[in-house]
């Protein structure tokens, strides 16, 4: 039975390889997106990783690579 892992994807390029080398190499992953809750004025959401197209480009890539794909709600935890 292949290793599970669990891939926090970002949406950017580092995790989304991250996940598809995971993958090739065989092991079961699954991707997560963390929303911080990050929503104070849009230079806020221009520094943060978690933004709403941030969290579409990590699904796609997901479904691309045929992982499931969940997002997590961090908001109260990053208040």
């Amino acid at each position: 039975m292949p290793e599970r892992i669990l891939v926090a994807m970002s949406g950017g390029v580092d995790s989304c390889v991250a996940a598809l080398l995971l993958r090739r190499a065989g092991h079961d992953v699954v991707g997560v997106f963390m929303r911080n809750g990050v929503t104070e004025g849009a230079a806020a959401r221009a520094r943060s990783c978690c933004s709403a197209g941030d969290a579409l480009d990590a699904r796609t890539v997901a479904h691309q690579l045929d992982i499931p794909f969940y997002v997590l709600n961090f908001e109260e935890e990053f208040r």
